[in-house]
């Protein structure tokens, strides 16, 4: 599936932006007829549109651009792409939830008693825009949950692109740290040792001692 999803990515994208196209072009006749009338105006809906159709080429082909000729750019993260999506996903809400609102205020039974050009006009932007809204919705649900099914896995592809990431790869063993033996500080004790008597082996004999030599007082011869 993680081979697949750069292919989805390149389909999608290109199916947006030629929807895009056409609310362009949607946007901007409807714009012509309101701005040429008797009395000059233009639909909140067709300048949004035409506002989020600019932004969604400037992010889509650069996105586009970025990750074919420089990989590991920042643009080409899958958490810039994930940004991106989020913001084209409100945009492309907020202009599908415009026109369709006008769309039932002016043509609510329907384009039959009316004449079809202006009213199909409104049609086909209702329905190109939530096709767009429903494309990024998709995509960028599928590439957020793949994202963090790498990430439960240990396998962070937040900071790579969509065609380097491998989301399913296997889970990253992580080997436990070596136990480190902290010896406990010994307490001393204090201990009387025995005094052992000192016995001499048997047989064996005193060394008798030698008396002192004392000499003998020298005589004296008496005195006359």
């Amino acid at each position: 599936m993680s081979n697949v999803l750069p292919l989805v990515r390149l389909v999608s994208f290109g199916v947006v932006i030629v929807f895009s196209i056409i609310v362009l072009g949607l946007c901007a006749h409807i714009t012509n007829l309101t701005t040429n009338s008797f009395i000059p105006f233009y639909f909140t809906f067709a300048a949004m549109g035409i506002a989020t159709v600019i932004l969604t080429w400037a992010g889509l082909g650069t996105l586009l651009i970025v990750d074919r000729l420089r990989k590991g750019a920042i643009a080409s993260w899958i958490v810039t792409e994930l940004s991106v999506m989020g913001f084209l996903w409100i945009f492309w809400l907020t202009t599908g939830a415009l026109v369709s609102e006008e769309n039932a205020f002016r043509f609510s039974p329907g384009c039959s008693n009316t004449r079809g050009t202006v009213c199909g006009e409104f049609a086909a932007t209702v329905a190109f825009s939530w096709l767009n809204w429903l494309i990024i919705f998709g995509y960028g649900g599928t590439l957020l949950v793949f994202s963090i099914i790498a990430a439960t896995r240990g396998n962070s592809v937040w900071f790579k692109s969509v065609s380097e990431a491998d989301f399913f790869a296997p889970a990253v063993q992580k080997a436990a740290p070596p136990t480190v033996y902290q010896p406990q500080p010994v307490q001393p004790q204090m201990q009387q040792q025995p005094i052992q008597g000192q016995y001499p082996p048997a047989g064996y004999q005193q060394p008798q001692q030698q008396p002192a030599f004392v000499p003998s007082p020298t005589p004296q011869s008496p005195q006359v």
